[in-house]
């Protein structure tokens, strides 16, 4: 009997304690939020890159994504469309385009062909990327789940979501055009030395990409 009374009190302690965080703790974190400027330093910080040849996907994902504040640009406009050389010979060059409209801390390219999973986007990427992480050596692959005290190795595929450091895009830069690799195997290759860190952010919206047709 007495063991049962120890359970039962243990367990009241866990509610009271709980009620406690929920009454008090949760208005205190609330009201600190609230005085964050999380527009405003996103919007600083990082640079968004649609990867897209097509206005109108460009336009849809737009319509989509409540970017605001932050303004999207787009990675390609019509007159490359006419560019020559092989398949993997355009996709490096547009990739490098993309990478030279990166001019912030953190550089988020994306394919048309996502969907994002939460409406407010801003909240996601500071939350997840601005208020715990701050290293150059860090990229991101915003559409796989992962733990963001946990580092993974980077690869070059599945890149419907992907952020980089002024320093990984500086390399790639570099790197990229020496390579004569697929785009995929290049990337990783270029991105060597570098740690990655997974967060949800966009998933495969089911269509196909135009960024390459």
């Amino acid at each position: 009997m007495p063991r049962k009374s120890n359970v039962l009190l243990v367990l009241a302690v866990f509610i009271q304690v709980g009620v406690i965080l929920t009454l008090y703790i949760e208005p205190i974190y609330l009201i600190s939020r609230s005085r964050l400027n999380i527009s405003g330093t996103v919007k600083e910080r990082v640079s968004i890159v649609i990867a897209s040849n097509r206005a109108d996907n460009i336009r849809t994902l737009k319509e989509r994504t409540d970017f605001s504040p932050i303004v999207p640009t787009s990675l390609v406009d019509r007159t490359d469309l006419n560019l020559s050389g092989s398949s993997e010979d355009i996709i490096k060059h547009l990739y490098l385009k993309a990478l030279d409209q990166c001019d912030k801390v953190y550089c988020m390219i994306l394919d048309d062909d996502i969907v994002f999973i939460y409406n407010e986007l801003k909240d996601v990427l500071f939350d997840n990327l601005l208020s715990y992480n701050n290293d150059n050596n860090y990229i991101f692959d915003c559409s796989k789940r992962g733990f963001l005290r946990k580092n993974y190795t980077p690869n070059g595929n599945g890149s419907l979501c992907r952020i980089y450091s002024r320093y990984a895009v500086r390399a790639l830069k570099q790197c990229i055009p020496t390579c004569n690799k697929p785009v995929d195997i290049c990337l990783e290759e270029c991105l060597e030395g570098f740690e990655e860190k997974r967060f949800l952010l966009a998933q495969h919206a089911g269509y196909k990409s135009s960024r390459w047709s």
